[in-house]
């Protein structure tokens, strides 16, 4: 038997749903007749895919690495089929967590004018919103390095790369060289609410730290409410490198926490072009600046350039490097 995309669908739906009768519901087929292709593909295969028991199935050796590849089989033919369709092109409804502003509106909406572009600003589980379409795409921020789990029809690519700093309400005693995390225990907390787009990064970030039950004096929703009630309460709190509150100091930390912003689609929602083209944008808007003193490159100078008309005068500011003074030089 010669395999087919049918059969990666059907091998990447199981092992997804986590057993054979599960990935049958998934399919809308009857759970003998998924037995029985699935017998068929591994025979095509070579040996067994999946290790069955009672109530779940599992990769065998050579699942783990067939999977994977079946995995972009299914994208690589979805992504086909909707370049040639055209039917990605038309709209999207992009969500982003705590990021979203008129000026990336405007920007986007130049770089992609045929498209019919709305966004939405993302509090709680954007995957989720993802799954049910509520949104076409999503930005999303998870640590790096951390196992990222990913549907067969959704891609994900990651569009920067930024550090976690330490937000210290003014004249705190922990202002002046890198926080020691073994310092946090005795500090007072802002944390994020449950429901808040950033709280499973919060969590994976105190675990790396060792800080694993803070005491919290309150949990937000939002960065900038997290920064009103730092310097209210004098608490400290986690926040990604690129959010810059004034009123407030950001301290490094000895051991670095990596967080990544990447966006998150369906495979059906974007062609290859417009897809380039969102992540050119994002990722412009998403650095907040640029890490090296000397400020942007030439050619980013030049992206600049073209999206400065559509951009805030602070957010021009914001994407030509202005410079900050971090807690160590405030101290």
């Amino acid at each position: 038997m010669d395999l087919e995309v049918r059969h990666a669908r059907l091998v990447v739906a199981v092992a997804q749903a986590g057993s054979i009768s599960a990935g049958a519901v998934v399919l809308g087929l009857p759970q003998p007749g998924v037995t029985a292709q699935l017998r068929r593909i591994e025979r095509a295969c070579g040996g067994p895919l999946f290790v069955r028991s009672r109530r779940r199935v599992s990769p065998t050796p050579l699942g783990e690495r067939v999977l994977p590849l079946m995995v972009r089989l299914c994208r690589v033919v979805e992504a086909v089929a909707s370049e040639a369709s055209g039917a990605a092109s038309t709209s999207l409804v992009l969500g982003i967590a705590d990021r979203a502003s008129p000026g990336l509106v405007r920007a986007l909406r130049t770089a992609l004018p045929d498209l019919d572009l709305a966004t939405v600003t993302v509090a709680g589980d954007g995957r989720a919103l993802l799954r049910d379409g509520g949104v076409d795409a999503l930005v999303e921020e998870a640590v790096a390095g951390a196992a990222v789990v990913l549907s067969a029809d959704h891609d994900r690519v990651v569009l920067r790369q930024h550090r976690v700093r330490l937000l210290l309400p003014p004249a705190h005693r922990l202002l002046g060289d890198e926080v020691d995390p073994s310092a946090l225990e005795r500090e007072h907390w802002v944390l994020r609410s449950p429901e808040a787009a950033w709280a499973p990064v919060e969590r994976a970030v105190l675990r790396s730290l060792q800080v694993p039950a803070p005491r919290c004096v309150h949990r937000a929703l939002t960065h900038g409410e997290v920064a009103e009630w730092v310097v209210a309460t004098r608490a400290v709190a986690v926040v990604p490198e690129w959010f810059r509150p004034a009123g407030c100091h950001r301290a490094s930390m000895r051991r670095d926490v990596t967080v990544e912003l990447a966006l998150v689609h369906r495979c059906d929602s974007l062609t290859v072009l417009t897809r380039r083209r969102l992540v050119e944008v994002l990722s412009l808007h998403l650095a907040g600046g640029w890490d090296h003193p000397a400020g942007p490159s030439s050619a980013e100078q030049g992206q600049v350039g073209d999206l400065a008309p559509h951009l805030r005068a602070d957010e021009q500011a914001r994407l030509v490097g202005v410079p900050e003074v971090d807690a160590a030089e405030q101290a």
